[in-house]
């Protein structure tokens, strides 16, 4: 089989150790972490995810080895889908990256209960997902990349938006729900991002 379709076990070592992945890896890690520790963890602490899922969440932790095994499929899928398609300046869109990214996010549930109460794993680890989503596909219409890692407001601006899609669309509360039990790839994802930014 062609090496274009499938990434073969003896070189995914070569390329998750490729400065493309790694380049890729640091700048994911850096935008999750700040993301999670900067707007999210507070947000599962308040009252608007509490009226959101009518559960309150206290002890959560990212899980750094999950989120590395997160980031790292979700390369393996952009790279496998840059060998099949042309993608301008050798980069696939925001959008692509984002829904990468979040259907690995969603897939491995990098958010973890520190005091064993993971029901309500159900419903965070996707928000997240599509929080993580947007905010790489709106990266670069709505914001400065120089301080991609460090702007809070823009991540407290996505995740207000989210909820409110949430709460009054009903395709978002259908793509929320694909999320939770169906798993969806980046593919069917990379069509779902489309929807949700404006």
């Amino acid at each position: 089989m062609s090496d274009k379709f499938f990434v073969l076990g003896n070189k995914i070592k070569d390329l998750l150790d490729s400065e493309n992945s790694l380049s890729f890896k640091d700048e994911v890690t850096k935008y999750v972490n700040n993301a999670f520790y900067g707007v999210f963890e507070a947000f599962l602490n308040g009252e608007q995810f509490e009226s959101l899922i009518e559960k309150k969440i206290e002890k959560v932790n990212l899980d750094p080895a999950l989120l590395r095994v997160a980031i790292e499929s979700a390369f393996i899928d952009l790279y496998r889908a840059s060998q099949i398609h042309e993608f301008a300046d050798d980069a696939p869109a925001l959008n692509r990256k984002g829904a990468a990214v979040m259907s690995w996010l969603n897939r491995i549930k990098p958010i973890q209960s520190i005091d064993g109460d993971n029901d309500v794993f159900l419903f965070v680890n996707p928000i997240f997902a599509l929080l993580i989503g947007m905010a790489i596909a709106w990266n670069d219409r709505d914001y400065n990349k120089n301080n991609m890692y460090t702007n809070k407001d823009f991540f407290n601006k996505i995740l207000a938006e989210l909820i409110d899609l949430l709460k009054e669309n009903s395709y978002c509360k259908l793509s929320f729900y694909r999320l939770m039990w169906h798993a969806p790839d980046h593919r069917e994802l990379t069509l779902m991002l489309s929807f949700f930014v404006r």
